[in-house]
């Protein structure tokens, strides 16, 4: 009983870690248009910006 109660937990986390990448994929979107768009517009995006956003990605992947 007690080992398909701990399955059925790592079931769960595993759902709701997936649920969390989605929910990342769709904030880090308009993050990477706006990055493409600096790109095209050939503004000087510093490595800074790019390291902010990687930054955000991980914390989004992490949480």
């Amino acid at each position: 009983m007690k080992d398909t109660f701990i399955f059925e937990q790592k079931h769960y986390t595993s759902l709701s870690h997936r649920f969390y990448c989605l929910i990342s994929l769709f904030f880090s979107l308009p993050l990477l248009v706006l990055f493409t768009h600096f790109h095209l517009n050939r503004c000087k995006l510093t490595m800074q910006h790019f390291l902010l956003f990687h930054m955000i990605s991980r914390v989004f992947l992490k949480s």
